[in-house]
This record gives C-alpha cells, structure tokens and sequence, in this order.
C-alpha cells in the first residue's frame, strides 16, 4: 500500500499550478513526507534535522521562543528545541497535558494524559503505533480492518483522547492561525480519524489551506515570510490528499497519514523558520 501511495501524485496541470503558486518549479514527484515548497531553506541544520526518526526519551528539551497561554482553551504552549534536534511542544491546562516531538522528515511522537490515563502515538512513513497502559497496536498498510476496530476499542473510553478531541474542537471553531494551534489541531486529526471521526483531516486539511488559495499574486508580489510559503505549502498538501481520496479511497487512513506527515514537516519548517514563535 505504501508503494501504491508513493505513485500518487497530482496531475500535471495541477502540479504546474501548485508551482506556479509558489514560484517553483516542481521538476519531479515529491518524496512521500516532503512538500515542493519546502520552508527548510530558512532553516539552519535542516538537513541533519531531516534524519531517521530516532524519538530520544532521554534528550533534554532546550527552551526556545515562547510561551502562549490560549484562555478560552484554557492551555498553555511552549515549545523547544531538544538535543537530538526535534522540535518538542508542550501544552498543559485542567486535566489535559500534550507532548509532542516532530522531526524536520515530519515523523513525530505524541504523548497525551490525563489523570490515571496516558495514550502515546508514533507516526512515521509506513507505520502508526499506539500504546496505553499494557497495550501496544501497530498499524501499517498491511493492517486490517479489525485491527482498525482493536485501535477504536482501546481508545473509546480514554479521557486523554476525550480532552484532547474536546480542546481540538474548540481550536477549530476558532478563526485562530498560530503554530501552537495549528500543532494540536494536526494531532487532534489523526487521534480522531483512529477513534472513528474519520473526516477529521480533512476537515483540518481544508481549514489550514483555506487562506492560501484567496492570496495567489504575480511573483514580484509574493512576500518572503515563513508563514506565506507555509500557507502555499498547506495548500498544496490539501490538494494532494484530495486527490489521494479520490483515487483510493478505500485507503484513507493512509491518505490522512500521508497528508499529515507532510503537515507536520511543513510545521517544523515553519516553527524553526519564526524563530520558535508560537504567536504568529
């Protein structure tokens, strides 16, 4: 399935746009998890940040950028560097606390708790593992639809996933931009479509391209900012996972985990080109 998915891509025409959209010239078929439009370029050491997934639990975060506090949400952010060069974002309000560690390749980890309840994700190319308590599930594209079930049992009567699809609702409904809220919505997503609200990333596709599209402008008028190429590049995912859904729907899961690895890259790129802001 992961081949299949790899042969995936838009048609030329709307490759050429997507291109022109950006000012690229998109000469070959993207890899998997990398975007034509690629932020790293404003990046220092974004190559070594582009490694192998290798998630250290022993690295200590390095404090960088800021700390935002969201009172409607009731959560507050701050995000770090660590010393095996992920990029770690942490949130805390009530019950509910959030760990996640993304890779410049957009693999990443996520740890959620909430009281007498801890659910930890792993996301990479080909594989999406899931443990609470004494369980571990691994999903790959060889999964099947019964182990989509197991994953859906273990998950339903978890308050750290009702917390956190509670806060990814409020963000959504909001008409807020900022890296921190746009790192819990890409999580939110792929925790929902695991436990059944398979529309998730689709809904947070379309949310997080919704602005690039009405901003299209003449090459000399394009602004040389992070968060233009990171509004273009969103778009461009979107596009891919449309027509990824299109063509294989009966694939899905592995749609929205293509998209979001492209998502999470793009949120690296993006993160470490603000210098660590999470108030844009």
């Amino acid at each position: 399935m992961v081949d299949r998915l790899k042969s995936l891509v838009l048609p030329a025409l709307a490759a050429a746009a997507l291109a022109s959209v950006a000012g690229r010239v998109v000469s070959a078929a993207p890899p998997l998890s990398r975007p034509p439009v690629p932020l790293a370029s404003c990046v220092a050491g974004a190559a070594a940040a582009a490694s192998p997934l290798a998630f250290s639990q022993s690295a200590g975060a390095r404090p960088a950028g800021q700390v935002r506090y969201f009172p409607r949400q009731d959560l507050t952010f701050s995000v770090n560097t660590t010393a095996d060069g992920d990029v770690q974002l942490d949130a805390r309000g009530g019950e509910l606390g959030f760990r996640k560690k993304v890779r410049g390749n957009g693999q990443y980890s996520l740890e959620i708790e909430a009281p007498r309840d801890k659910v930890v994700f792993s996301v990479s190319e080909g594989k999406i593992t899931v443990a609470r308590g004494r369980k571990t599930i691994s999903l790959t594209a060889e999964t099947a639809e019964g182990q989509l079930d197991d994953v859906r049992r273990l998950l339903a009567d978890s308050r750290a996933v009702q917390l956190l699809r509670s806060a990814g609702a409020a963000f959504e409904a909001s008409d807020e931009d900022s890296p921190a809220t746009v790192a819990l919505l890409l999580s939110d997503s792929l925790v929902g479509a695991l436990t059944g609200d398979v529309g998730a990333p689709r809904r947070v596709a379309r949310r997080l391209a919704r602005h690039a599209g009405t901003q299209m402008r003449p090459v000399a008028q394009r602004p040389a900012t992070c968060y233009y190429q990171w509004e273009q590049t969103m778009l461009w995912a979107w596009m891919e996972f449309e027509e990824c859904v299109v063509l294989d729907n009966m694939w899905v899961y592995w749609c929205s985990t293509r998209w979001t690895l492209q998502a999470e890259s793009a949120w690296f790129s993006l993160i470490s080109c603000s210098g660590f802001g999470l108030g844009m």
